[in-house]
């Protein structure tokens, strides 16, 4: 599981960690990542729990040895 606050918190730490994401966030104008925040939130809800926000996450871990 990936585990955030909140799905607020989720998208806004993405977003402000992708530097390409900020410079087109931007690009669209004020609003856009509010607007984005509420849709993900909205869309998400099932994923609240006591503890705040999550959604299953699966990762693929390889070891290779030669």
């Amino acid at each position: 599981m990936t585990r955030f606050q909140s799905a607020e918190h989720m998208v806004r730490a993405i977003a402000g960690g992708a530097t390409s994401m900020r410079g087109m966030l931007a690009a669209q104008g004020e609003g856009v990542l509010d607007t984005i925040v509420a849709e993900v939130s909205a869309a998400t809800r099932a994923y609240v729990d006591d503890d705040g926000w999550a959604i299953p996450a699966v990762s693929h871990i390889v070891t290779a040895r030669a």
